[in-house]
């Protein structure tokens, strides 16, 4: 008989396998924020997955469920199942009270908020009618968990969430039927430690095809949603830079233009440039932080002002940016600071030229005369991140062996 993993173990074990996963997540998240994506496709990409995750989450918390519903739930607006309607729309409906739990920091606390109920009483005697919140309360069992819980690794929140995770898993007896508040909990933690890109994380799928297997013991088990998440934190970040290079048109760029585009993405949208408030460049400034580069067509009335002009040259004598005149064009792009990232380095390599700028000439190019056509906004298509696989019929119980 194969022998137990602790606690601990596990622990020590994943340390530096959740660490790196915490780093990448953190990227993701900052990367969901800045890039220059409208707000409204942003928030269909969280609606979707959000979705998602609510379809395979009925499915674990309740047999009853049929997962041959799923793909229908899946293509269509609503489902005529009840149970699947139930469950699905409760799963959201707690998403949408993260806001309001979010300066909540005790487990206990977080517990008794997850599906609560509005209650109205009548007073027999005035008729007038009593908001009444109902709370399950925490079972004591779950609370003497909560209280031996460690103080987060802050350097490794990730780790600490998963760990925790498991161990309530393990007091659940492996089961997810019933026990809807630990994926709640899951969700909200790790919505508050990454925010919307959370969303994309179809934990709830993963666990049901994955850890609803016998035979398996809990580091196999921890190791396996380890590699899942290193998966899936590719297929976010791939799609994520598709959607941007679709809203900024990438094939259309030059080459240097798209070296410091791809610079931008692969720096998390975290390049810094130094702006002041008397010299005219908070309009170049955020172009550089949406493209990564600054064209004629990005000046208004595509003219250099004298203060825009002296903003480039303070940019160029820092090495903030590098300029290429080409005939009656130029293009203006961030520059890789310093070669401290390996991964960096390649950004190194632009093709800049190398003589000295003609400032009078830049600020005479003109654009060129462009023929009016009918402009015509890039269709962004909404990606389901990872692979929607089919309902798996195998019986539903999880536990790590």
């Amino acid at each position: 008989m194969q022998k137990a993993t602790s606690f601990d173990e596990l622990q020590k074990l994943t340390a530096s396998k959740f660490e790196t996963l915490n780093l990448e997540m953190e990227a993701l998240s900052h990367i969901f924020s800045n890039v220059p994506i409208a707000e409204n496709v942003k928030q269909k990409l969280v609606q979707k997955g959000l979705k998602n995750k609510a379809g395979w989450y009925a499915c674990l918390v309740n047999n009853n469920i049929d997962i041959l519903l799923l793909p229908d739930y899946f293509e269509n607006f609503q489902t005529r199942n009840i149970l699947l309607k139930k469950e699905t729309e409760q799963f959201q409906t707690e998403f949408y009270k993260f806001n309001e739990l979010k300066s909540i920091e005790s487990n206990t606390s977080l517990y008794e908020n997850f599906f609560n109920e509005i209650k109205i009483e009548f007073n027999s005697y005035d008729l007038f009618s009593t908001q009444v919140v109902k709370k399950d309360e925490c079972p004591f069992h779950i609370q003497k968990l909560f209280e031996n819980w460690r103080k987060p690794n802050q350097n490794n929140i990730l780790q600490n969430i998963f760990m925790q995770f498991y161990a309530w898993h393990n007091v659940d007896n492996f089961s997810f039927t019933g026990n809807r508040q630990i994926l709640i909990w899951l969700n909200f933690k790790l919505w508050k430690q990454f925010g919307n890109v959370a969303m994309f994380y179809n934990f709830e799928q993963f666990l049901f095809n994955q850890w609803n297997k016998e035979n398996r013991n809990g580091i196999e088990s921890i190791l396996n949603f380890i590699e899942w998440i290193k998966t899936q934190n590719e297929v976010i970040k791939k799609e994520l830079k598709t959607l941007f290079r679709t809203e900024i048109g990438f094939e259309n760029l030059s080459s240097v233009q798209k070296i410091a585009n791809n610079y931008l993405f692969n720096q998390n949208f975290n390049h810094q440039i130094n702006v002041t408030s008397n010299d005219n460049g908070l309009i170049l400034a955020k172009s550089l932080s949406k493209k990564g580069f600054i064209t004629i067509d990005d000046i208004p009335n595509q003219v250099l002002t004298e203060k825009q002009i002296t903003t480039l040259q303070y940019w160029v004598e820092n090495k903030n940016i590098a300029i290429t005149i080409n005939e009656d064009e130029w293009t203006a792009c961030i520059l890789p600071k310093g070669n401290d990232n390996a991964r960096l380095n390649k950004y190194n390599n632009l093709a800049f030229e190398k003589e000295t700028i003609n400032w009078e000439k830049l600020a005479n190019i003109k654009p060129k005369l462009k023929i009016q056509q009918e402009e015509i906004t890039p269709k962004i298509e909404i990606p389901t991140f990872g692979t929607l696989q089919q309902p798996d019929v195998r019986k539903t119980k999880a536990f790590f062996g």
